[in-house]
């Protein structure tokens, strides 16, 4: 240590750069085994034999500050808290930088901790609306068209669970729901009707479930069937009539074994597939008199619906009317 002309501060020459340096803590890191109480290198020589040494042995760096982050996690969130609070805006920047620069691992890293915390992140955006009105609304009013395209992506990729998700909604709000369905329904009638032919041309076997399961519905005859049943039943036919064994087209007509009218249900067992003419050929006449004696004229079936499957599954008995007098 010496002492300058100029002035009376005591001054250190480091062993590393061979500066001399004033013998202060700001130039030097303290030492109490020293006799100056400071270390015989600078701070900036310090800091560079500490970060080749790091270099060097990265691997055992890494696991050791690991280990201490474990053990200490009261230090770590409270320097974590300091360091944000006196860097914020240079974070953002930083953070800022990092995100224009790795948008796929950006991407990436935010789906895999949304499903990991799905329920967390609905809760907090949730929370978050609620206390920005404002916000959500200015958003939305100055981005219709990010918003719509969101929304129908949103829409294709959640379809089922989406109309799971409303179908439970309005089943257990049915009389909350009724004046808002009626009431977007006469607001929107020509766009629902075009939906609706456009699906119904478009699904046929869905529809003819959906009306058969209607009528019986009505009727109080029970069951359901869907057009998955249908397509069973008409490739156990082998894509032939029942009645006549004719190859059916794209026309055919699903009967009930047993007609609605006579007490036949809509469940499954009680549905056969049948050519245009037997159909209307047979209507509503019980079908053990419309077949007497003859077998179903399919290669895959030897018995008749109801010699195959319990009478209750294809009919209902109602009390018979008295006789007028």
């Amino acid at each position: 240590m010496t002492q300058t002309q100029s002035s009376t501060q005591e001054t250190k020459v480091c062993t590393k750069c061979g500066e001399t340096k004033p013998a202060t803590l700001e130039f030097f890191y303290g030492q109490k085994a020293h006799r100056d109480g400071l270390q015989p290198q600078c701070k900036v020589c310090r800091a560079a034999c500490n970060a080749a040494h790091r270099a060097a042995h990265l691997d055992e760096a890494h696991a050791y500050e690991a280990a201490w982050r474990a053990a200490h996690p009261g230090n770590v969130r409270a320097s974590s808290a300091a360091y944000c609070a006196t860097h914020r805006e240079e974070r953002r920047a930083n953070t800022a930088a990092w995100r224009a620069a790795h948008p796929e691992e950006r991407a990436a890293y935010g789906a895999a901790y949304r499903a990991e915390h799905r329920e967390e992140e609905r809760a907090y955006t949730a929370a978050w609306r609620a206390a920005h009105p404002e916000k959500v609304r200015a958003y939305r009013a100055a981005h219709p068209e990010e918003r719509r395209a969101y929304n129908a992506a949103y829409d294709a990729a959640h379809r089922e669970e989406k109309r799971a998700r409303m179908t439970a909604y309005n089943a257990a709000h049915r009389e909350e729901s009724r004046p808002y369905q009626a009431a977007w329904y006469a607001a929107h009638r020509e766009q629902k009707l075009a939906r609706g032919g456009a699906w119904e041309a478009s699904h046929p076997e869905e529809r003819r479930a959906i009306v058969n399961n209607r009528r019986a519905r009505k009727l109080g005859n029970g069951g359901t069937h869907t057009a998955a049943d249908v397509a069973a039943q008409r490739q156990r036919q082998a894509g032939l009539c029942i009645y006549c064994g004719a190859k059916l087209g794209r026309h055919y007509h699903v009967d009930h074994a047993f007609p609605l009218l006579h007490g036949g249900t809509s469940w499954p067992e009680n549905l056969v597939v049948a050519c245009q003419r037997c159909n209307r050929s047979k209507h509503a006449r019980d079908p053990r008199e419309f077949v007497g004696d003859r077998r179903p004229a399919c290669p895959g079936m030897s018995l008749w619906p109801w010699e195959e499957h319990p009478i209750e599954r294809l009919r209902v008995e109602r009390p018979q009317e008295p006789a007028p007098g």
